[in-house]
C-alpha cells in the first residue's frame, strides 16, 4: 500500500459505510478483517478470541459508522484503533477472570494464509527465525512494524493510533527494521 491519496480500497466504499450500507460494510470486513485478525491473533494465543475482537469491532463500527470521518485510510486506522481498544479490554477482564491465556509473540498461533497481502505477510511470519526475531523487539516496536507494514497505515495514523508524534514513530519503526535486519542476517563465516 502506498503513501498516496486514493490508493486505499476502502475509499469506494467509506460513503457507504457512513450511510450504514450493509454490503458496504460487509465489503469492508472482506478488505480488512483477515490483517486485523492476523494483528489481534499475533497478541492473544487463541483465534477464537481474536475472532471475537474483530467481530466486536464491526459490531462497533454498525454502530458508529455515522461518526466517520476521512477517507478509506481513515476507516482502516479506526477500526485498528477500535481493535486495539477492544484487546486492552479483553486483556483486563481476562486479568480479573484469571482464566485466560494471555501470551506474547513467540506463542501465538498465526492463522491459515489464505487471500490478500496481510495474509501474506502473517504466513511468512511463520518462519521460526522471523518469529524468534520479532520476540526480541519490544512490544511497541512490534506494535509499530504490523501497524506500518501489515496494516498498511501512515506514520500519523499510527502516532495517532500509539499515541506518538509522528517523528518518534518513524525512528521506532527505523529501529526496529534495523535491529530486524540484524537478527535475521546469516552469521558472519
Amino acid at each position: 500500500m502506498g503513501d498516496t491519496q486514493g490508493d486505499d480500497p476502502l475509499d469506494a466504499l467509506v460513503d457507504g459505510v457512513r450511510g450504514g450500507d450493509r454490503e458496504a460494510i460487509a465489503a469492508v470486513y472482506l478488505e480488512v478483517a483477515p490483517g486485523l485478525r492476523g494483528f489481534l491473533l499475533r497478541r492473544v494465543a487463541h483465534g477464537g478470541v481474536a475472532d471475537d475482537l474483530v467481530e466486536q469491532t464491526f459490531v462497533e463500527l454498525l454502530e458508529g459508522h455515522r461518526r466517520l470521518r476521512g477517507d478509506g485510510r481513515a476507516l482502516r486506522a479506526w477500526l485498528y484503533r477500535a481493535a486495539r481498544n477492544n484487546l486492552a479490554d479483553w486483556r483486563k477482564r481476562a486479568e480479573r477472570r484469571s482464566d485466560h491465556e494471555l501470551t506474547d509473540v513467540r506463542a501465538a498461533t498465526l492463522p491459515d494464509a489464505a487471500g490478500g497481502p496481510e495474509e501474506e505477510v502473517l504466513a511468512a511470519s511463520r518462519d521460526p527465525q522471523l518469529v524468534a526475531a520479532l520476540a526480541q523487539l519490544t512490544e511497541e516496536q512490534r506494535d509499530v512494524v504490523e501497524l506500518r507494514l501489515v496494516a498498511g497505515l501512515r506514520v500519523a495514523e499510527v502516532a495517532a493510533l500509539t499515541g506518538r508524534r509522528a517523528g518518534a514513530v518513524r525512528a521506532m519503526q527505523h529501529r526496529a527494521v534495523t535491529r530486524l535486519a540484524e537478527l535475521l542476517a546469516p552469521p558472519s563465516p
